[in-house]
C-alpha cells in the first residue's frame, strides 16, 4: 500500500464500515501482556487486539450488507461457480467491458457475465484455479518461493491459559538456525481441529468455538520454509502434505508430544489425558514424514514455550499434521491490488501477499477505491 499508515487507515475504515452494519466493537481495554514477552526466547511477539465474532453476530451482519448492496441496484448470484475468466473478444459489442466470467449454476447451466473490472477474492482452497487463471491470462507472476509448513498442537485448555488470558490471538516468533521464521499461528482457545481438501492433499486448520468452547486449545506451529532451488514452494509444501497423508491412510497424522520428543511413533491414545478433536485420528510418527529441519523447529518451539511457562506443553499434548499456508504464487500487483492486466484485481489470500480476514478486508477496500476512482467501465 506504500506505507504502514495507509494500511492502518484501510483497516480502520473497514471496521468502521462493519460497525455501521451492526458489528459491535468494544472499547479496547488495557491488558498486561508481560507473560507473553520474552525477548531472549522470541524475536517478535504480536499481541494486537482481535475481535472474536461468532456466526450469531456475523450472519446478521452479512445479511445487512447484502440488503444494502441490493438496494443500491447490485445483484448477488449465489450457488454459481466461475469456471474461467477471459478477455472480451475484440469483435464484441461496444460497452461490454474488458472481461467475461464464464459461470455455471447449481443445475449445470452455463452463463456469461461481462464486466469492466473483475476482483478475485477466493480463499486457499481455490489456489489451483488461481494458478490456472494467471497462467491462461498471462498475468505477471512468479512461483511461490516460500511456503508455511508445520503442525497444529492440541492440548488441555488450562495448560495454555497463560497464553490466551491477556490476548485472544498471540503470535510468538523466533528465527531458526537457518534464518527461517518459526511462529505460533491461529490460536484457537477452546477450539477444535478441522480438516479439508487442498489441491489434492488433506490439510489441517483450527476452528474457533467461541459460543460453545471445548476443553482444548489448539494452535499452529509454522515455519516459513524456503523451497529448494528450482522448485515451486507451493508444490514442495503440498508434496510434503501428501507424504503425510500417504502414511496416514489418506488423512492427517497425530502423535503425542512425548513420543515426538523421543522420536518414537504413537501407537495408542487409550487412557490418554488429551484425545484428538479429529473424528478419526490416525496415529504415527511425524519424524518419518516431516523434513528433519521442520521437526527441529517444532521441538525448539515446544522448548521455548515451556521455558516461558513451565509445563505449558506436556507429554500428553498432541501434534497433528499437515498444515500448509501461504501457497499462492507471487502475483505482481500495483498498490491498488490491480494486476498487470488492467481491470483484473487480486485481493485477500489469493493476492499472495497476506492471509487473514482483516487484511483481506483492507485489500478489498483498496481495490474498491481504485475501481470507483477510475470508473467502473460497466457493461451496457
Amino acid at each position: 500500500f506504500g506505507s504502514l499508515e495507509a494500511a492502518e487507515g484501510l483497516v480502520a475504515d473497514g471496521y468502521a464500515m462493519l460497525a455501521r452494519f451492526g458489528l459491535t466493537i468494544p472499547d479496547a481495554s488495557p491488558q498486561d501482556h508481560a507473560a507473553l514477552i520474552a525477548p531472549q526466547l522470541f524475536a517478535h511477539t504480536d499481541t494486537a487486539d482481535s475481535l472474536p465474532a461468532p456466526l450469531s453476530q456475523t450472519l446478521p451482519l452479512v445479511a445487512a450488507m447484502e440488503n444494502a448492496f441490493e438496494a443500491l441496484g447490485g445483484r448477488l448470484l449465489t450457488r454459481r461457480s466461475v469456471i474461467q475468466i477471459t478477455p472480451v473478444s475484440p469483435g464484441a459489442a461496444a460497452g461490454r467491458g474488458r472481461w467475461v466470467a464464464h459461470s455455471r449454476d447449481a443445475n449445470g447451466a452455463m452463463g456469461e457475465i461481462f464486466a469492466g473490472n473483475v476482483v478475485l477474492a477466493v480463499g486457499k482452497a481455490a489456489m489451483p484455479w488461481v494458478v490456472q487463471c494467471v497462467q491462461e491470462l498471462g498475468v505477471d507472476h512468479e512461483p511461490a518461493v516460500t511456503v508455511d509448513l508445520g503442525v497444529r498442537l492440541e492440548t488441555r485448555r488450562q495448560d495454555m491459559a497463560w497464553m490466551t488470558r491477556s490476548c485472544h490471538y498471540p503470535k510468538l516468533t523466533f528465527l531458526s538456525a537457518r534464518g527461517e521464521a518459526v511462529r505460533t499461528f491461529c490460536v484457537c482457545d477452546g477450539g477444535r481441529l478441522m480438516q479439508y481438501d487442498f489441491a489434492g492433499a488433506v490439510v489441517l486448520d483450527g476452528q474457533h468455538c467461541i459460543e460453545d468452547p471445548t476443553e482444548r486449545t489448539n494452535f499452529g506451529i509454522l515455519t516459513t520454509v524456503k523451497a529448494p532451488p528450482g522448485l515451486d514452494a507451493a508444490n514442495y509444501g503440498l508434496d510434503i502434505a501428501k507424504q503425510v497423508n500417504a502414511r496416514a491412510g489418506g488423512g492427517p497424522m497425530v502423535q503425542t508430544v512425548g513420543d515426538f520428543l523421543r522420536e518414537r511413533p504413537t501407537r495408542s491414545l487409550d487412557g490418554a489425558e488429551v484425545r484428538s478433536s479429529l473424528l478419526r485420528p490416525v496415529l504415527g510418527g511425524l519424524h518419518d514424514v516431516l523434513p528433519a529441519s521442520l521437526a527441529q523447529d517444532i521441538k525448539d518451539m515446544i522448548d521455548r514455550l515451556n521455558r516461558m511457562s513451565p509445563g505449558a506443553v506436556q507429554d500428553h499434548a498432541l501434534l497433528a499434521a499437515p498444515v500448509v499456508e501461504r501457497a499462492f504464487p507471487q502475483i505482481t500487483l500495483r498498490p491498488d491490488m490491480q494486476s498487470s492486466r488492467d481491470g483484473l484485481y487480486f485481493i485477500g489470500d489469493c493476492s499472495g501477499k497476506i492471509i487473514g480476514i482483516t487484511y483481506g478486508m483492507a485489500t478489498g477496500l483498496r481495490a474498491a477505491h481504485s475501481i470507483v476512482a477510475v470508473g467502473a467501465l460497466a457493461p451496457a
